[in-house]
């Protein structure tokens, strides 16, 4: 029997999580055909030893159930796209190895999906800290083309886990992830598929659990790499939408975006001046007129050319610190 779902988890050095992750995902309430694809990053860990004695605790599941090896590291990105290339469900969900789901998250996403006959379906996710937890809302906006635009400017979250996405539009050639772009993946990667999504319906429950206590090394140093690769989700983007009206300011708007975003972090780590160059001449300005920003990006753009007066580490503070007051819902 064909499958109605196939789940695909990316594994690489996650040992500690594995377990949890994977008993989520056999525990599904779902009554309907599941594929599991997992893909094996050449994990140098203990991994896929601990899968594989989870899977025989699911003896119902074990046949389907595939790993899939890379036999060298190739990083999140291709091991999604190996994963894709094998799916045979007609939707796609990807979760992340350090994470896991609700055990109704398919049963009830399937449920959403069937409503309204949707292309792709979103949920929220818990974000789980080591002594705390928050709620992250979608924020979903339902004219379609509005909540794309949204995406590129990074006003809704870009996450490509907690999404429900018809197979023949997770495969369009221009809409698959890019193997060796791993920094702002799903930037580049979550719009193009939504936008053939013609029909997205939204599901206001945290179903997803994001693992937030280990913070990836690629968030917490800024080189010369991040930058190009956040460079590079900017060509992606610009590639794909150039030619699509109504996506022009919210190009340009996501540049400036990643020019904050890496001067504020870039505050964070301690500031460098070859960095500090790095960013500014890989996003120059634009024209502020042509893009929809708020008073505290216009203070981070226009005042981040000045070195010897960085107003623009206010600017970020202020900006994450209101994100988090009106975007994030702390679970009593």
């Amino acid at each position: 029997m064909k499958p109605v779902f196939t789940v695909v988890v990316p594994i690489y050095n996650v040992a500690k999580y594995m377990e949890r992750c994977a008993i989520s995902l056999f525990e599904q309430t779902f009554q309907g055909e599941i594929e599991y694809l997992f893909v094996d990053d050449a994990s140098p860990d203990c991994s896929i030893e601990i899968l594989k004695s989870i899977v025989e605790r699911y003896p119902d599941h074990k046949r389907m159930v595939k790993i899939l090896r890379h036999e060298k590291n190739q990083g999140l990105a291709a091991a999604r796209l190996t994963g894709l290339m094998s799916a045979s469900g007609d939707f796609i969900i990807h979760v992340d190895s350090d994470d896991w789901i609700d055990i109704h998250f398919v049963e009830k996403m399937y449920a959403k999906q069937q409503e309204f006959n949707a292309d792709a379906v979103l949920c929220d996710a818990m974000y789980v800290y080591p002594d705390d937890c928050f709620v992250m809302s979608r924020r979903f906006d339902s004219d379609h083309t509005e909540y794309i635009r949204k995406l590129i400017r990074g006003n809704v979250p870009v996450a490509i886990w907690g999404i429900m996405v018809r197979r023949e539009c997770a495969l369009k050639e221009n809409a698959l992830p890019i193997p060796g772009l791993n920094f702002g993946e799903d930037a580049a990667t979550t719009p193009r598929i939504l936008y053939y999504a013609k029909t997205i319906a939204y599901l206001p429950e945290a179903l997803y659990y994001y693992e937030n206590s280990n913070p990836s090394s690629y968030s917490n140093n800024i080189t010369q790499e991040i930058i190009l690769q956040q460079k590079q989700v900017s060509q992606v983007l610009h590639a794909f939408f150039q030619d699509k009206e109504r996506f022009h300011e919210a190009l340009m708007t996501h540049d400036m975006l990643c020019r904050c975003t890496l001067l504020g972090q870039m505050d964070h780590m301690g500031c460098d001046k070859t960095v500090f160059l790095n960013i500014i001449q890989t996003f120059p300005l634009v024209n502020l007129r042509q893009c929809r920003l708020n008073r505290i990006n216009f203070f981070i753009l226009t005042t981040s050319r000045i070195p010897s007066l960085p107003l623009w580490r206010y600017g970020v503070r202020l900006k994450r610190l209101v994100n988090r007051v009106r975007y994030r819902h702390k679970v009593k």
